[in-house]
C-alpha cells in the first residue's frame, strides 16, 4: 500500500484518536475541523499577490499524478493541531486543493 512507507520512517507512532470531523468542500476555500475544531482546525484560501493583495488563481497540472491530475495552489489561513502529544499552530503555509479518488486493492 502506498502509505506503508510511514511505518518505515516514523520512530514514534501514537494511538489513534477517534473524533467527529466536519468537512466543508468549497474548492480552495475548504475547511476541515476535527473534534469541533479542538483537535484539528484547517482552513484554506488562494495565495495573495504580495504587491497588489489580489488573489492569484494558480494551478498545478500533473499528467501522471498519483492522487490527482490537477490541483489548485493555495495557503492555509488556519492550521491548528492539538492532539495531546502534538500541538502546533502553523497558518500561512503551502496548501493545495484537488478532487481525487483512491481505492486500495
Amino acid at each position: 500500500m502506498p502509505f506503508d512507507v510511514f511505518t518505515a520512517i516514523l520512530s514514534n507512532v501514537h494511538d489513534p484518536i477517534y473524533a467527529p470531523f466536519e468537512v466543508q468542500l468549497e474548492g480552495i476555500r475548504s475547511r476541515v475541523r476535527v473534534g469541533g475544531g479542538n483537535l484539528i482546525d484547517l482552513a484554506l484560501t488562494r495565495i495573495k499577490n504580495p504587491v497588489t493583495g489580489s488573489e492569484e488563481e494558480i494551478y498545478l497540472d500533473k499528467p501522471t499524478g498519483f492522487t490527482s491530475l490537477r490541483a489548485e495552489m493555495g495557503t492555509s489561513t488556519r492550521f491548528q493541531v492539538r492532539t495531546g502529544p502534538l500541538a502546533f499552530d502553523y497558518p500561512g503555509q503551502y496548501a493545495e486543493y484537488a478532487e481525487f479518488a483512491y481505492a486500495g486493492p
